[in-house]
């Protein structure tokens, strides 16, 4: 039986930057760590690629495989989940999974809408559940977005809210690096790529959304994501400086 739902918020980022974010496959396994113990990309093809990607649940350690296809600018659709290695229990054997995120940029508040499209295949002896299972998906995409929006912000300090130009860097590894450079590199336009139905949206901020689960992690975890020690704050200014190489 087919489910569709949709999640949907507003982040106070440029759209250059939350694509950024989303690219930058190795701060995952740094800043995620409640959500991924490990991702790696398996295989690589124009477009997408194909990722294994781990957690840790009582001291076990389950996985999935699935493909992501990056639309540029700034779209990305997850598709093929399964378990690895097969044999594991797991959701994915008993639901198919088709996710689209796309973004888009409203160029007066300079924030990015996030909305994410989920369509699953579901069994009719789960379908009873889909409300349980779509408050799962909405959990774990919200915290992981939160999470990016304090690393975000904690950036914003140092090199001011619209620099991406650490991400331009050859030295910076992003999926779809050449894409990203053609549509977010200097003298590109993307705000005119956005639909126009977006571009004077507005839609709820992440930090203001309804759940308890929002409101702790804004209460105990926000400012250890986004404040800074003198060590690093120091570091980071060095990076700062150094040429775009």
């Amino acid at each position: 039986m087919k489910y569709h739902f949709k999640i949907c918020y507003e982040m106070d980022m440029p759209l250059a930057i939350a694509v950024a974010v989303y690219l930058d496959a190795e701060h995952y396994i740094f800043l995620h760590k409640s959500l991924t113990a490990s991702i790696e990309v398996l295989k690589k093809g124009l477009r997408y690629y194909k990722c294994h990607q781990t957690w840790n649940v009582f001291g076990i350690t389950f996985g999935q495989t699935y493909i992501c296809e990056y639309r540029a600018p700034a779209t990305f659709i997850n598709h093929h989940l399964r378990p690895h290695p097969e044999w594991l229990p797991s959701i994915h054997h008993v639901i198919k999974t088709k996710t689209m995120l796309r973004y888009y940029e409203n160029p007066d508040s300079k924030t990015t809408l996030s909305e994410l499209s989920v369509q699953l295949d579901i069994p009719f002896w789960l379908y009873p559940f889909r409300k349980i299972i779509e408050g799962v998906f909405r959990r774990i995409k919200i915290l992981k977005d939160l999470e990016d929006v304090a690393l975000v912000d904690r950036r914003a300090k140092l090199f001011g809210r619209f620099h991406n130009a650490v991400y331009l860097k050859k030295s910076q590894f992003l999926l779809h690096k050449d894409d990203y450079v053609k549509h977010f590199g200097e003298n590109c336009e993307i705000l005119n790529k956005s639909p126009a139905m977006f571009r004077k949206e507005r839609w709820t901020d992440i930090r203001d959304l309804n759940f308890s689960y929002v409101k702790n992690f804004l209460k105990n975890d926000y400012v250890r994501f986004a404040n800074f020690y003198p060590h690093q704050l120091a570091s980071s200014q060095a990076e700062l400086a150094a040429p775009l190489s």
